[in-house]
């Protein structure tokens, strides 16, 4: 068992969160860049104008401790996870020390000056041979070519598609506008996928098309931030999950039903990290007497 993950599956929270507050240091590099020890030992290459997720980084060293901890419950040594909107790499090197040097890592991030950062983070913590980072965007089926991608100022952590119809000036004076390449994972280059984290700022349903196949095939668990207020409801939701058995993680690392009415009702403008295990929705829906049961997953 690697030290991080005997950490956050052993250790109290308070005494975990206190471990890796003291071990944090950072060194501004220039050009806008700041190294920082995050997780007790992870180095990660931040952005100085952050003021999201930076801040955390420098002075606490870790980040949504809920989902940090669920990483190291839910994945394994070994294990092959896609991590889907990586931002600077958090999450991507949490996952790369879990899986071990036996284990896959690949970390998907559309923003150019983020995904400098990230390639740089993956190698300096010598993660290269388990770990592959893609400066794309997924595509929805059909797409191709390349989007227009809004980053807003301070907050590179919520760069997003730009909607049709929104303001180029307002968007303009809020952040930065850049165009991101469209790409895909393909199906035939996965043996396996035991875990994928999606936090796509709006286009969690076309990315969940876009991962049809690998879903189907694999089965894996899935953490996908979702909120309600996007424009899309429960049964579009559902319907992209290919099941109503949905959970989400709360802020004590548990994993909860989730239900219509609680997303309608409570809480509908804020995120939720849906939780789905594949495998798990398969056996339940699977009967014993009819091999060709639906099993969980939208063909």
């Amino acid at each position: 068992m690697s030290a991080l993950r005997r950490i956050l599956l052993e250790q109290p929270r308070p005494a975990a969160e206190a471990h890796f507050v003291a071990r944090t240091r950072s060194q501004y590099l220039g050009q806008g860049t700041v190294l920082c020890q995050v997780l007790g030992n992870l180095k990660l290459f931040a952005i100085g104008e952050d003021v999201g997720f930076t801040p955390h980084m420098l002075f606490e060293g870790y980040w949504e401790y809920w989902l940090t901890r669920h990483f190291a419950q839910a994945i394994r040594p070994g294990d092959t996870v896609i991590d889907i909107g990586a931002n600077l790499g958090y999450y991507t090197l949490l996952a790369a020390d879990l899986v071990g040097e036996g284990g896959r890592v690949v970390a998907i991030e559309p923003n150019p000056e983020v995904f400098r950062r990230l390639a740089s983070s993956i190698a300096v913590n010598g993660f290269t041979g388990r770990t592959e980072a893609r400066n794309i965007a997924l595509a929805a089926p059909g797409e191709s070519g390349s989007r227009r991608f809004f980053i807003p100022a301070g907050e590179p952590k919520n760069g997003r598609f730009i909607a049709p119809g929104e303001d180029p000036a307002w968007l303009a004076a809020h952040g930065t506008l850049s165009e991101v390449k469209l790409g895909e994972l393909n199906l035939h280059e996965f043996q396996s996928v035991d875990f994928i984290k999606i936090d796509v700022e709006g286009a969690e349903l076309a990315v969940l098309a876009h991962l049809g196949p690998i879903l189907e095939r694999f089965r894996p668990k899935v953490v996908c931030e979702v909120n309600f207020a996007r424009g899309y409801g429960w049964d579009d939701v559902v319907a992209a999950f290919g099941t109503d058995a949905l959970k989400f993680l709360d802020y004590d690392s548990s994993v909860k039903p989730l239900t219509r009415a609680m997303v309608e009702t409570r809480q509908c403008g804020e995120d939720w990290l849906v939780c789905v295990d594949l495998a798990e929705v398969a056996t339940d829906k699977t009967s014993p007497d009819d091999p060709d049961a639906v099993r969980g997953v939208a063909a």
